[in-house]
């Protein structure tokens, strides 16, 4: 149909929305001199897509964006990144709603919670946000976990644990939003979140 020169270079992140019309990619920009990525470069640019024209461009991420993803009513889209911002952007205008992570030491009383952005999805009521990451303090090495966030006000809802050493990948909710899935490197691990216990005091206590 066509092809949009969308980044500089090194396309990390592509999502569409439900309905098909608003297309938003991330990549890094302009690189230095050197061949080295300028720090900082990390854009987010929404697309209309029967245009092919530019709509927006969402600055913020200063570490590469491994995931977009729109919610279901596509007026919002949220973006993770290597060292562990999860933010929500409104949709078209592209402005920062709320950071549910600022990073290794940015979240209150969950120091090196959640790590790394790798992944970030929207429950079918749009009113989550799962993103996964790692903690270092749970065991002696990584833990793959899971934070959820409510969207309304960013507070972290519940998490879950995965396998020590464990790297979690793609987010995936079930269509009733009882089923949380996530791809690590030996497979994938499924949790029923139904059965999940209501979170209170320190999130490492959790189940």
């Amino acid at each position: 149909m066509r092809t949009l020169a969308a980044h500089g270079t090194n396309l990390t992140g592509l999502a569409l929305n439900r309905s098909g019309d608003v297309l938003a990619s991330a990549g890094y920009e302009t690189p230095a001199a050197t061949g080295d990525i300028v720090p900082g470069m990390n854009q987010i640019k929404l697309w209309d897509v029967a245009q092919g024209t530019r709509i927006a461009t969402l600055e913020g991420h200063t570490q590469q964006i491994n995931d977009l993803r729109f919610s279901p009513d596509g007026t919002l889209l949220v973006s993770g990144d290597q060292y562990g911002l999860v933010r929500l952007w409104s949709v078209p205008g592209g402005q920062p709603v709320r950071d549910l992570a600022t990073g290794p030491f940015g979240v209150t009383n969950v120091a090196g919670y959640n790590q790394f952005g790798s992944s970030v999805a929207f429950s079918p009521d749009g009113t989550t946000v799962a993103s996964s990451g790692v903690d270092w303090r749970i065991t002696n090495g990584h833990t793959g976990v899971i934070a959820l966030w409510s969207v309304a006000d960013g507070s972290l809802v519940g998490h879950l644990h995965s396998l020590a050493n464990a790297n979690l990948d793609r987010l995936i909710w079930s269509p009733a939003g009882d089923l949380l899935a996530a791809g690590m490197g030996l497979g994938m691990r499924v949790w029923c979140l139904d059965e999940l216990t209501p979170l209170a005091g320190d999130p490492s206590s959790a189940p």
